[in-house]
């Protein structure tokens, strides 16, 4: 039963990563207040844990606190922490932190007692808001950078697991259609140095913050990205060796007109990449269903997927899904 008086105590060594040059608060070798206010927030966390329901947990909303002497790196810091007040959620605790010569840091803490899944679901709408505000179609405006920012460190692992079913040589010329945040342009120029890249999409967001992410490999001569659309591709006949495309086929305006422009631009024997994180016929959750309709994306089944490339032209059709039958990958050859 959660009741007054709960107690709790942690201690951690003063090294140089917890210092105030390590974590960026200061320019002295001491102990950081960020990291004094991280240990008490944790003492406080786990002393209620065995306390609460299924399902519960705890947030911190207040902290009032002094940091009233510095630690040298060897020394080592030891938090108490008591539960003093409980009114109906709100929980508040007394901490002090003290090293082996006296007091370093003391105050109060307060924590609201919280249902885990109702917060995060609370939490992700406002991601939800910035997707819907930004437009996952045709990004724009400051929601749509927001979004694609997110997207270049949430599409990483399903990238990754694409790409790994083509192989790239060193020489390459590649072409990413709907290359959003510009993080897999990024990728494949960190790890193919000698070849040669090319980005279209037709968000002038996505090509502004694409061109942030490899200024770098622009400025080489590396790259280029270009706002156009996939129906309509700025590159002469026989310009590709690959050509791929990452969580932006549902958007296409054509599948016909683009996937014949894909295969005009690709050199014979030249492979394209389809990598999406959902398809037609993948035990979708009724979440992601909701999304392919508010969103107006495009699915096609993995039947339907072999169909659209070969009656553009494109051959020996590859179709590789995830883990649960959760992603699909499907790759064509000129």
């Amino acid at each position: 039963m959660l009741k007054t008086g709960i107690k709790n105590c942690r201690e951690t060594d003063v090294t140089e990563e917890n210092t105030a040059i390590g974590c960026g608060s200061g320019g002295l070798p001491v102990y950081s207040t960020p990291r004094m206010v991280e240990l008490m927030e944790t003492t406080c966390y786990e002393s209620v844990l065995d306390y609460l329901d299924e399902g519960q947990g705890t947030v911190g909303t207040r902290l009032d606190i002094q940091h009233v002497s510095a630690v040298p790196v060897g020394l080592t810091v030891t938090c108490r922490s008591e539960l003093v007040e409980i009114d109906g959620r709100k929980l508040i605790f007394h901490v002090e932190v003290t090293d082996e010569t006296g007091l370093v840091g003391s105050g109060t803490h307060e924590r609201f007692i919280i249902n885990n899944e109702k917060f995060m679901d609370k939490t992700n709408s406002k991601r939800n808001q910035i997707t819907e505000m930004g437009n996952p179609s045709k990004p724009h405006g400051s929601a749509g950078k927001q979004m694609l920012k997110r997207m270049n460190h949430s599409h990483y692992e399903l990238t990754g697991w694409g790409l790994a079913h083509l192989t790239f040589d060193s020489h390459d010329r590649i072409l990413d259609v709907g290359c959003g945040g510009g993080q897999t342009l990024y990728r494949l120029a960190e790890t193919y140095p000698e070849a040669v890249l090319d980005g279209i999409d037709y968000s002038e967001v996505s090509v502004e913050l694409s061109r942030e992410t490899n200024e770098t490999y622009i400025a080489d001569g590396r790259m280029a990205i270009h706002q156009a659309s996939v129906d309509e591709l700025p590159f002469e006949d026989d310009s590709f060796d690959k050509v791929i495309t990452v969580e932006s086929f549902y958007f296409w305006p054509d599948h016909d007109k683009g996937l014949k422009e894909i295969r005009r631009v690709l050199k014979p024997n030249g492979k394209l990449l389809i990598i999406c994180e959902v398809y037609g016929d993948a035990p979708l959750s009724p979440r992601e269903r909701e999304n392919i309709q508010k969103y107006t994306m495009f699915n096609p089944t993995r039947a339907e997927y072999r169909e659209l490339l070969e009656r553009n032209g494109l051959r020996d059709v590859e179709i590789h899904v995830g883990e649960q039958e959760k992603s699909i990958c499907v790759i064509g050859t000129k």
